[in-house]
């Protein structure tokens, strides 16, 4: 009897561990969610195969949640072996309104809230008393974009894909005079695959985040008109684009300069000239100055083969998608690992989504003529022959410069530079506005010099004004008289000179 007690007691035992095993088992298992997922493929052929890379990107979204797993390396020859292969994931949880940035090689992350991130349209507002800053216009661009379908057709990835080829180019006349034009085009052949499932979920997420972070539809017209004002061309060719139907399964970009290979050639025989007026002086140099041939004649076999293999093409870059799929995955798959590790951050972005930010304009930006390119006609006064304007380089909202400028023949203000000494300078000019200049000793920095200058009536109650100093000027960027060599060996015997209009005072 007591035999059979026991029995049943590790029977009544048994069953009551299977229940809580099966009770454990309900506990720990989650629902499935459906999923759409898919690959990406990035293939960085680099800067004429410098900085080349290649990354790797699994991308699981539904209509409020979206991760990037995504892998990362350098495929150079010296980034390649130094650098490792980096691992980061980025989840967007539109339900938890959060952003999380993971480096799973470091095992931390950041957290980011999405109304911090959200998009601010600028509008910016003129302000009556701001300067005005004369911005140099002398970069004369033509752009044109078109696109073809070539009739091409192939398998893609498992896709039946038609072969799309769309060009954009900028050809932009010299700064300089007698600077060739340069053309730059950037050519896109994409394969576009009507068949691919890219599902409603990945649409539902991209408008559904695009609306968290202030990219509605009348934020997005902003932008848009906006942006079509900077790249006026782009409008033909989304106007082209849009009998176009399916995705991109593969595209590959290129970038290429027509200038480039003759400019690099250029570069490296004058280095080569340089390097030939250096001869040997001591046994040292005899030595080291073979180990240098030897290695210059290897960087100029491996810069011929550079060239033969990429001509004027500067940046190349391939990416595809692949392995569309819907799938079935626990909501787990889109929550933080246990062992990471949360990087304390301080906050630096300001503001709350779709809030437009007012911006008071610096400054009055007013396009002016190209100083280089000014003539006698302009500017109703002779330039010294050979002078070249004096300014630096750039000149654009950025870089601005408010002391030289030409706004008009009875408005500007420009300087220019000349190895030719003072009195040469001075006599052109007094023969031209037929007077005598008045000379003035003038000290500055406790260093003595002369100041001439002559006075011409311009109309209108305008004066036009020829000042010069014996004073050195610095050399900028755009200054050059004769070569470059003679400039740097001249640098202290160049001297500006200055011409302008205004109202007679």
């Amino acid at each position: 009897m007591m035999f059979r007690s026991v029995k049943i007691a590790a029977v009544f035992l048994g069953v009551t561990v299977l229940i809580a095993g099966c009770a454990q088992k309900q506990v720990i298992l989650e629902p499935e969610i459906p999923v759409f997922r898919y690959e990406q493929y990035v293939h960085n052929e680099g800067f004429r195969g410098k900085f080349a890379s290649e990354s790797h990107d699994v991308i699981t979204v539904t209509p409020d949640r979206k991760k990037t797993d995504s892998t990362f390396k350098w495929t150079g020859a010296i980034l390649g072996k130094i650098t490792s292969e980096q691992h980061k994931i980025e989840t967007v949880r539109l339900d938890k309104d959060l952003i999380w940035r993971i480096d799973m090689n470091k095992k931390r992350y950041l957290e980011f809230p999405i109304k911090k991130m959200a998009m601010q349209v600028g509008v910016v507002q003129s302000e009556p008393t701001a300067e005005t800053v004369y911005v140099e216009d002398c970069v004369k661009c033509t752009v044109k974009s078109g696109i073809k379908r070539t009739g091409t057709k192939k398998i893609v990835n498992g896709y039946d894909a038609e072969q799309i080829i769309l060009t954009w180019s900028s050809t932009c006349a010299g700064k300089e005079k007698g600077e060739p034009a340069g053309t730059t085009s950037f050519t896109l052949e994409v394969w576009l695959a009507p068949g691919v499932p890219t599902g409603a979920y990945l649409e539902a997420f991209n408008l559904a985040y695009a609306k968290k972070v202030g990219m509605d539809i009348q934020m997005l017209q902003v932008v848009g008109d906006q942006f079509l004002k900077t790249f006026p061309s782009l409008k033909d060719l989304a106007l082209m684009m849009k009998d176009l139907k399916g995705y991109p399964v593969l595209s590959t970009l290129s970038v290429e300069n027509d200038q480039y290979l003759k400019q690099a050639q250029e570069d490296r025989k004058r280095r080569a000239e340089q390097e030939t007026k250096q001869s040997p002086t001591s046994p040292t140099d005899m030595v080291t100055g073979f180990f240098g041939k030897k290695m210059k004649e290897h960087q100029e076999a491996k810069e011929k083969e550079e060239d033969e293999k990429w001509g004027n093409v500067i940046w190349r870059v391939s990416w595809e998608s692949r392995n569309f799929q819907k799938m079935q995955l626990t909501a787990s798959a889109f929550n933080l690992e246990d062992d990471l590790k949360k990087v304390e951050q301080k906050e630096y972005m300001t503001g709350e989504q779709g809030q437009a930010v007012v911006e008071v304009k610096p400054a009055r930006f007013v396009k002016t003529a190209c100083l280089s390119n000014l003539t006698e006609a302009q500017l109703g006064a002779p330039i010294y022959p050979g002078a070249q304007a004096a300014r630096s380089r750039p000149y654009d909202e950025g870089q601005h410069n408010t002391k030289w400028y030409y706004a008009g023949k009875d408005d500007y203000r420009v300087q220019y530079a000349t190895a030719d000494p003072m009195d040469k300078v001075v006599s052109f000019y007094e023969g031209k506005f037929k007077k005598k200049c008045q000379v003035a000793d003038r000290k500055d920095g406790g260093l003595d010099y002369k100041e001439a200058v002559c006075t011409q009536p311009a109309g209108a109650g305008l004066v036009r004004t020829f000042r010069m100093t014996e004073q050195p000027i610095e050399i900028s960027t755009d200054v050059t008289v004769g070569t470059m060599e003679a400039s740097e060996q001249t640098r202290q015997k160049i001297l500006g000179f200055e011409l302008s209009t205004g109202k007679n005072k």
